[in-house]
């Protein structure tokens, strides 16, 4: 099983990047959030969906995190230096394993197997 849902903390952490401080209580008391697509979906901390996980008799084998890094750049990747891409290709996947950093990134991709 592989999932890929948002990330509460990075969610967090986007609406205060962009200053939408006006945000902040509706979304802690909801967990809902309109991301880029302007959909309003739930957002989930890691500890939530490994629960789901469980819940449905699955065993989380791993997870990480993607847009640990990336997230607040304004640049097309289309556009960017290719080394530069690689580089921030590299980072984002050894920051989205570590344990202490990947609960921030903007989505969560958990892998699990059925029990």
């Amino acid at each position: 099983i592989s999932i890929v849902e948002k990330s509460y903390y990075g969610a967090l952490a986007r609406l205060v990047r962009e200053e939408r401080f006006d945000e902040l209580p509706r979304f802690r008391r909801r967990q809902r959030f309109a991301n880029r697509a302007s959909q309003n979906v739930y957002v989930f901390r890691p500890e939530e969906l490994q629960d789901v996980l469980k819940q449905g008799t699955a065993e989380v084998l791993e997870w990480s995190a993607i847009g640990v890094l990336s997230d607040p750049l304004d640049t097309q990747v289309s556009i960017m230096d290719q080394v530069d891409v690689q580089q921030l290709a590299e980072l984002e996947y050894e920051l989205g394993r570590r344990s202490d950093l990947r609960a921030g990134g903007q989505m969560l991709h958990f892998i699990a197997r059925k029990k």
